[in-house]
């Protein structure tokens, strides 16, 4: 089927229910079950495996890297089930100002001359953000001035501009919002 979508840094519950040769329902609890994925780019953390002593185990999956759909499995007692699977994408998550990142071409511009900027648009993972963001970059502080040119939305989670210097003076520190 499709997969199942979850942002980085939230958690999805992952369920398994134990079952007989026959198909039938196991109603006690105490198996040994663990929880993992394979075949994508997509990671995450899987919590601790709670037994709801009622033949159901379950954990929840944090997303972290955002990436291909892997596909999760249970195991009881280190042996994989033969049923087919559960696919899981990860996707990424908020931005976080912490790892977003601004790059200048060159620290020093004269008077009349432009470098480029590029604002990089990143969740708590490390994950770029490729859409739904609205980036205005700002020169502050100092006496030096400038302007930006129109801020360019790569679609990839990066954003350019090109700042041209305009009044020689001191140095002044370039942000993104």
């Amino acid at each position: 089927g499709n997969p199942a979508f979850v942002s980085s840094g939230n958690g999805v519950n992952v369920v398994m229910r134990a079952r007989d040769a026959a198909g039938n329902d196991i109603t006690a609890g105490g198996l040994s079950v663990s929880f993992s994925y394979s075949g994508g780019t997509s990671t995450g953390n899987f919590s601790t495996v709670t037994d709801g002593g009622n033949g159901t185990y379950s954990a929840t999956l944090t997303g972290q890297v955002a990436g291909t759909s892997s596909t999760i499995r249970a195991a009881i007692s280190g042996s994989n089930l033969t049923s087919a699977g559960y696919a899981l994408v990860v996707v990424p998550g908020a931005v976080s100002l912490s790892n977003s990142t601004v790059a200048v071409g060159s620290g020093t511009v004269a008077s009349g001359s432009s470098t480029s900027v590029t604002v990089t648009v990143r969740d708590s993972f490390g994950n770029q953000i490729p859409s739904g963001n609205t980036v205005v970059l700002n020169n502050t502080g100092g006496t030096s001035t400038g302007s930006f040119s129109t801020v360019t939305d790569n679609g990839n989670g990066t954003f350019s501009a090109n700042f041209t210097g305009l009044v020689a003076g001191s140095p002044t520190t370039i942000t993104a919002t």
